[in-house]
């Protein structure tokens, strides 16, 4: 069994809190492109224009978008080349 990762409960935590206590309107979601792939299937994914380095949470409020990628500690952001 695979061990959960300390990023997956901080999304969890922040989901859990956004149920609660979302303003009206907001929706939010995940697009899971994390995750191991194999190699055709991720030449599927970049063909259908799944993006490296996309945040892990979406908000949209209002007609603004806000996008948050988060870290565990120890683990870096990916470079704006890897983008």
């Amino acid at each position: 069994m695979k061990r959960k990762s300390p990023e997956a409960d901080i999304q969890r935590a922040l989901i859990s809190h956004m149920v609660l206590r979302a303003v009206a309107g907001c929706v939010y979601w995940h697009t899971p492109n994390g995750g191991w792939r194999s190699k055709r299937e991720g030449a599927i994914f970049k063909a259908m224009g799944v993006l490296r380095g996309f945040p892990d949470l979406c908000f949209l409020h209002q007609g603004k978008l806000y996008c948050i990628e988060l870290k565990a500690v120890k683990r870096k952001l990916p470079s704006k080349k890897a983008m």
